[in-house]
């Protein structure tokens, strides 16, 4: 789970309050960094790698390794607090 606390600028993801002064690494489809559906601000990255690793094939290999994918029944991913 991601917290923003937007009058104080803190951010929690999981249990541990974000260091602003480290780097973020973002995974994301070719399609939504092209700037599909509307996201343009993934168009000019730092840096950028590409793995030419379809999702698809990703998500196969992960379950094959894994073969017991853990359920999380409440997912809150992000969530803004005023």
């Amino acid at each position: 789970m991601c917290v923003l606390n937007l009058d104080d600028k803190q951010i929690m993801i999981g249990e541990e309050l974000y260091k602003f002064d480290h780097d973020v690494f973002v995974v994301s489809s070719d399609y939504l960094v092209s700037g599909g559906d509307k996201m343009d601000f993934f168009k000019e990255p730092i840096k950028r790698w590409n793995t030419d690793i379809l999702i698809r094939e990703a998500l196969i290999e992960y379950v094959t390794r894994v073969k017991n994918i853990p359920y999380t029944p409440v997912e809150s991913r992000v969530q803004i607090q005023y």
